[in-house]
């Protein structure tokens, strides 16, 4: 046990499952780092590190104030929960609160159209790709080299020498090829579960409700966290801390680059605010490099939790604002980014360029160190991943979906608004009395039917009534107007249409399968963008990160390929997706070729398996995979439609004796109206 807490030899091993453990590296670093402290304060040696990270911490958090990006993220946020801004509540106050809720709309189907193609897909959005020229492995080299010296024993050097050399090279290469490619599909499936075991899709669902309305979304992972778990030992169950992969969304307004950051791998530093419990904290002591003695200190001093001051209170989650009671969440600045080589020689590490940099992975609260270690994940890559909506270019923070339609929703709530008010004004008439008529005048303002007033003669004989009514004019039908006008205006300027969240007044092309299909393709441009950006930003470095991470600290051999990593959510699975309802399309189409002898039974089983496996059934249960069984069953039913018989193109089929059958031509059905068709009655299926 050393000076920072834990037992430098108390190194967890490394496990099938590819978990990062370090291993060697860490041990080695902690011994090192173990010698080199004993010879200076260590009090002091972390005041200064927690000096330094608390200053890099609180320069970006004024550049992203001064940048205006935490008045964006306030107005974005009470834009999704319907709520005014400050100024515009103020405006309002005397007439309506009410607030169309068009922004949360969009941003609703803007989660759902992403989570439908890539989180729902039948597929996952990536996929690895061997190398199309791997080297060829050593022990292969050598086996060839044996075999040539070999022949050159046994028969000399002849001029088939050079001929056989370049052939077992050939042979030697196609095989590296086909062993690359196994490992891997191995590794590909490897870090598949390794995603879902990190709670990928859920975390992933919460990403991308942060992008739709938030200036940018950001992932954490993946990263090696201690969970308990029950494990029996032979005698009784014990509780024990095993180390897990997880992946975690990180709330945007806890995150904080570097001024000037454009993204988080180039970016001269990354903070986060993480907030955890004791509990957590506790749980912690078991990583790598946290200090426990640190850890037990911050919960002596802190009875009732720790907050950073002035952080603005919509910084933080919901319910994190009170330090006291059961809670108790520590605010503690998680740092990973690149530390001056002097000041870590002015800490006590000396084996550092006093004029470079060292890549450094810090936690500090309450001005103390609980974690400091060297970045271990490989090439020294930041486990932080960001996306936006709308990108800016040079710029980490991108633009909201609620910033792009502010001036629209502030239209549609001012349409909103007068046309409540101008429906209260026109919803009864307006009245008037002659007082110096009026028998009484209590209860002069109720008004019920077969209600009687007493009132005095008129003495002016002009005929006038004692009680008068009028009637506002309605100018509903403007505000309505306005209201649908600038709805419409809003999915031209989102990209996400009304028909894309299920709005089923569409008119024209769009109540035809063809035309909504044409629809969906044009509107598809816009997701697209965000789709691409989400590849190259997130699911491409998350999954590469989990290939690196099994490439260096896996023991299973089998699995280790050199390997690309592609995303291929914009341009496969989207594509896919839209293409379903085209193949729908085609199938009556080829069932009229097969019926004029043009087109091969075999390729409408094609079709109705590739349409079957789009919407998740097996189509083996649906469709004899034999073909010549599902040949003959075809003619079997051409037969028995009586008629003349089915028409061929004079080719041979694929049994003796049997022509190509006539299909029964499609009973005419009910044209699509963007409405739900009745379900298919049952008995009609069983008598066909």
């Amino acid at each position: 046990m050393n000076d920072l807490g834990f037992d430098i030899d108390d190194i967890l091993s490394s496990s099938g499952t590819g978990l990062l453990t370090y291993q060697d590296e860490v041990r080695d670093e902690l011994a090192e780092f173990d010698s080199i402290i004993r010879d200076y304060d260590l009090s002091a040696m972390q005041m200064k590190l927690a000096t330094y990270v608390e200053e890099r911490f609180f320069e970006a958090r004024n550049a992203r104030r001064a940048e205006g990006v935490d008045e964006e993220m306030d107005k974005s946020a009470r834009a999704y929960n319907d709520t005014y801004n400050p100024e515009d509540a103020a405006m309002v106050a005397a007439t309506s609160d009410i607030y169309a809720p068009m922004t949360k709309t969009k941003c609703r189907g803007l989660q759902n159209w992403i989570m439908d193609i890539l989180a729902n897909a039948e597929d996952k959005p990536w996929t690895m790709t061997a190398s199309p020229e791997p080297d060829v492995p050593g022990w292969m080299q050598e086996e060839i080299v044996q075999r040539l010296e070999a022949e050159v024993l046994a028969n000399g050097v002849t001029g088939d020498l050079a001929q056989m050399a370049k052939q077992m090279k050939e042979l030697a290469k196609k095989h590296s090829a086909e062993l690359a490619n196994e490992a891997t599909e191995r590794m590909e499936q490897r870090v598949y579960d390794q995603l879902l075991q990190s709670g990928w899709r859920d975390q992933f669902r919460q990403f991308i409700d942060d992008l739709s309305y938030m200036p940018s979304a950001v992932m954490f992972g993946p990263s090696v966290e201690m969970r308990r778990k029950l494990r029996y030992n032979g005698d009784k169950a014990e509780e024990i801390h095993v180390p897990v992969h997880v992946l975690r969304r990180v709330n945007p307004p806890d995150f904080y680059p570097a001024p000037g950051s454009s993204d988080t791998q180039t970016a001269p530093y990354l903070c986060e605010v993480r907030v955890m419990t004791s509990s957590q904290l506790l749980d912690a002591t078991n990583l790598f490099g946290v200090d426990q003695s640190a850890v037990r200190k911050l919960l002596q001093k802190n009875p009732n939790g720790h907050t950073i001051a002035d952080r603005q209170s919509a910084d933080r989650p919901a319910g994190v604002t009170n330090t006291s009671g059961p809670a108790r969440v520590y605010e503690t600045i998680v740092y990973y980014g690149a530390v001056d080589g002097r000041v870590l020689m002015e800490h006590g590490i000396l084996d550092v360029d006093p004029q470079g940099h060292e890549e450094m992975e810090v936690w500090v609260c309450d001005g103390l160190v609980l974690r400091a270690l060297r970045n271990p994940y490989p090439l020294q890559r930041r486990p932080y991943h960001s996306s936006s909506f709308l990108k800016r270019s040079g710029k980490f923070w991108g633009t909201s979906l609620p910033s792009v339609l502010g001036n629209l929703q502030r239209i549609v709530n001012g349409a909103v608004r007068n046309l409540v008010r101008d429906m209260s004004f026109s919803s009864g008439p307006i009245g008037e009395y002659d007082i110096e008529r009026m028998v009484s005048e209590d209860r002069v303002d109720e008004f019920s039917p077969y209600r009687l007033f007493a009132v005095k003669p008129d003495y002016t004989q002009g005929g006038a009534s004692a009680i008068r009514f009028q009637r506002l004019p309605s100018n509903a039908q403007q505000f309505v107007y306005v209201y649908d006008r600038y709805v419409k205006e809003a999915d031209d300027v989102s990209g996400i249409p009304a028909y894309v969240i299920g709005n089923p007044n569409v008119a024209g092309a769009g109540r035809t399968l063809g035309g909504l299909s044409l629809l969906m393709g044009n509107a598809a441009k816009g997701v697209k963008r965000v789709i691409a950006d989400l590849d190259k930003d997130m699911i491409e470095p998350i999954v590469t990160m989990f290939y690196e991470l099994n490439l260096i600290y896996s023991p299973d051999d089998s699995i280790k390929a050199d390997a690309v990593v592609v995303a291929r959510g914009a341009s496969g699975l989207l594509q896919r997706e839209l293409s379903q309802s085209r193949a729908a399309e085609v199938l009556p189409m080829l069932t009229q070729g097969a019926q004029m002898g043009l087109v091969e039974p075999a390729a409408i089983s094609t079709v109705m398996r590739d349409i079957l496996k789009s919407l998740g059934y097996p189509e083996d249960l649906v469709i004899d995979p034999d073909r010549e069984r599902l040949l003959e069953m075809l003619g079997q039913m051409a037969g028995s439609g009586g008629g003349a018989g089915p028409l061929t193109d004079g080719r041979a089929s694929s049994s003796p004796g049997m022509s190509q059958p006539m299909l029964p031509a499609p009973s005419p059905g009910v044209a699509l109206d963007g409405r739900s068709m009745p379900p298919p009655d049952p008995s009609a299926a069983e008598r066909i």
